[in-house]
């Protein structure tokens, strides 16, 4: 059964912008994990963040998915890499990109298929760049089509343009 190898947060607010993760990498390497926060922490929103990898949007209890965002508060990442079974290590990166605008929560997700460490993978791929900035929406998601256009990497997009709240 594949396993959460890594999992990354890049540009997400929470508790009414009180909390930020800017960029953060989680290294669970296939194993069991306990994320030890006190009240408030944020372990609701952790895996909250990790089931839109999954289910992009998705709500936990009474809290939406899309309130954490303010409008052109910039894109979020999200990304989770799995190591998958077998003989030989093989990894799946599965990502969502969010961003708020006046007509509502859009996204796109994507994914990545890898044997071995590269320029694209998790912990590398180029969501933040040497001056932090963060990748914006549209920019990254030209950036990735344009990738999965090269034959040497294993890379697709999903668009979701928009969804309403």
């Amino acid at each position: 059964m594949p396993g959460v190898n890594r999992f990354r947060i890049v540009n997400f607010r929470f508790d009414d912008d009180k909390k930020y993760i800017a960029n953060e990498l989680f290294e669970f390497d296939g194993e069991n994990t306990l994320l030890n926060l006190e009240n408030g922490g944020g372990k609701t929103v952790i895996l909250q963040l990790a089931l839109q990898v999954l289910k992009p949007n998705t709500q936990l209890g009474s809290r939406r998915f899309a309130d954490y965002f303010k409008l052109d508060s910039g894109a979020a990442h999200i990304m989770i890499e799995w190591v998958l079974d077998g003989f030989t290590p093989e990894y799946l990166l599965t990502g969502v990109c969010f961003s708020k605008g006046t007509d509502g929560l859009r996204y796109f997700t994507y994914t990545h298929s890898y044997t071995s460490t590269n320029k694209y993978d998790i912990k590398n791929i180029p969501v933040v760049d040497a001056k932090k900035q963060v990748a914006g929406f549209s920019e990254f998601n030209r950036f990735l089509r344009e990738l999965s256009s090269s034959s040497k990497y294993r890379i697709n997009i999903y668009s979701r343009d928009r969804q309403k709240d």
